[in-house]
């Protein structure tokens, strides 16, 4: 679709998220993934990945994730809807954590209005978390 169309270009060519990208990873910079994601209402419990990390899930090997994902809220997520969640500093100075040694409370929601913008190292140990009275959330991700 990205290359048929120049709908989504705001998405990439963004001034507000571009700029600390480029000053993040440099001129040269690939995007890899572009996904919108639909989460509808629900009463599971949980995501079924629950807190991860991305690219390469195996403990041993996540020194070797070495990018920068982006995520848009395209839809008002409040502290009732499903959101992103992160544990802080899980990329750097806890990236000896293990995603089943998250404990509540470790994590950070992320909530915002439509627009928002969230960055953040693929290291780093994340969920989308569930909330049993959600609205639909929509988010792209990059």
């Amino acid at each position: 679709m990205l290359s048929r169309t120049g709908d989504l270009d705001f998405a990439i060519e963004n001034p507000a998220t571009l700029g600390p990208l480029r000053m993040l990873l440099g001129e040269k910079i690939a995007f890899e993934e572009f996904t919108v994601v639909i989460r509808e209402p629900t009463d599971k419990p949980s995501d079924i990945k629950g807190f991860h990390r991305d690219m390469i899930r195996d403990y041993n090997r996540r020194m070797e994730i070495q990018y920068i994902s982006l995520i848009y809220y395209l839809t008002d997520v409040s502290e009732n809807d499903h959101c992103f969640s992160i544990v802080p500093e899980t990329h750097n100075r806890l990236v000896d954590m293990k995603p089943e040694e998250v404990k509540a409370g470790d994590e950070v929601d992320i909530t915002g209005r439509a627009g928002t913008a969230i960055i953040f190292h693929g290291r780093c140990i994340h969920s989308g978390k569930l909330k049993p009275h959600s609205q639909q959330r929509r988010t792209l991700h990059l």
